[in-house]
């Protein structure tokens, strides 16, 4: 009859680890709270996985925009550089066309000046 009721026990049980914890003495009430923690821990994982998701999503996505800033960043550096390229040449020009010997030059060859005193040729051969 012993063999019996052990057997019968055994079989009111679905699972296995509600067997066991009932062998080892665990009542319901013992049994609920582990299913609770169970639960909870389960619950848990569950929300350390979606922050997990999350940081990881947040992070690409800055990465992202960092890799944009920088080519963005290159592309104006890249435009300072020309500008002042630009800058250097005109201040070359500006000192060149403030020169006495180039306002000479200019004011002979498409004005037509010439210097008191001087002797102006001109050739009639070509025309």
């Amino acid at each position: 009859m012993k063999f019996a009721k052990s057997r019968l026990k055994k079989y009111l049980f679905l699972d296995f680890a509600h067997y066991k914890y009932y062998k080892a003495g665990m009542g319901g009430i013992q049994m609920q709270k582990r299913n609770k923690r169970k639960k909870s821990s389960t619950l848990k994982k569950i929300l350390l996985s979606i922050l997990a998701v999350y940081v990881v999503y947040v992070f690409i996505q800055q990465q992202m925009m960092l890799n944009s800033y920088k080519e963005q960043e290159k592309y104006y550096i890249a435009k300072i550089n020309e500008e002042k390229a630009k800058a250097e040449r005109l201040e070359r020009l500006k000192t060149l066309y403030s020169t006495d010997l180039y306002i000479e030059r200019i004011a002979r060859d498409k004005l037509g000046f010439i210097k008191p005193g001087e002797r102006v040729f001109i050739d009639i051969s070509n025309r």
